[in-house]
């Protein structure tokens, strides 16, 4: 009896925490399973970008400042990016200036831009469908891109930076031939004023990163509570026998 509620147990606690649903790369970490859209890292909490796609500074501001969110500053920009690095370990937060790096197509999936993208979310997405490959993208081998709109605007003219982040992809001109489109990371310098917005660009928001008490793990206390009770069997069979 005793060795078959350890065995419960131990399947139970295996199963449920196989659901957890924290994913983690380069120091940032995101729960899938929650509602809340946040990625945890560098000290702050980031909001993912798609949550504000399509949305200018100002009216992403405007709607989530009750919530602390304040705009990302040059500095948590390219730590972010130092983070990541996208091929390049020099990002600096120089709001004044282009930064740029490019890598190469190939064919693995498991870059630095798609680990970003399982964390930030993928702001603007394109590939073939069901159609014949004419004039899109590879259907295994997307589009996709995360940007977002940030800055500090230190010299007060009004403008501010674009980060943008493109995966490498298969773009087909049709059945026969295509075009192996390189990743690229680009930090643009303060161009944007707090009222444009695009369709495929969010806004990148930041707050100080809020203390949540550490949660009694249901699994664990359910597993102690089964070997306290096999225990409780067990010693009752032994009463029983003496």
């Amino acid at each position: 009896m005793l060795k078959k509620i350890l065995i419960v147990s131990c399947l139970f606690f295996t199963s449920v925490a196989s659901h957890a649903g924290i994913i983690s790369h380069y120091g940032y970490s995101r729960d899938t399973e929650s509602t809340n859209k946040v990625v945890t890292g560098g000290g702050v909490e980031w909001l993912m970008w798609d949550v504000t796609k399509g949305m200018s500074i100002s009216s992403a501001l405007d709607e989530f400042t009750k919530d602390g969110w304040v705009l990302a500053t040059n500095v948590q920009m390219a730590s972010l990016f130092n983070s990541f690095q996208f091929g390049k370990n020099d990002w600096n937060s120089i709001e004044s200036q282009t930064q740029y790096t490019s890598q190469a197509w190939d064919t693995r999936e498991d870059s630095s831009y798609n680990a970003f993208f399982s964390l930030f979310g993928a702001v603007g997405q394109s590939d073939c469908g069901t159609n014949v490959p004419e004039y899109c993208y590879e259907t295994t081998d997307p589009y996709r891109s995360a940007m977002a709109f940030f800055g500090s605007d230190l010299n007060k003219d009004g403008y501010y930076n674009l980060a943008s982040l493109v995966d490498d992809s298969l773009y087909h001109y049709d059945e026969f031939t295509s075009n192996q489109a390189p990743h690229e990371a680009i930090i643009y310098e303060g161009l944007y004023s707090d009222t444009q917005r695009d369709y495929g660009v969010g806004i990148a928001l930041v707050r100080m990163q809020t203390t949540v008490p550490t949660p009694v793990s249901v699994p664990g206390t359910l597993v102690l509570l089964l070997v306290g009770l096999a225990g409780l069997v067990y010693s009752r069979r032994s009463t029983i026998k003496s």
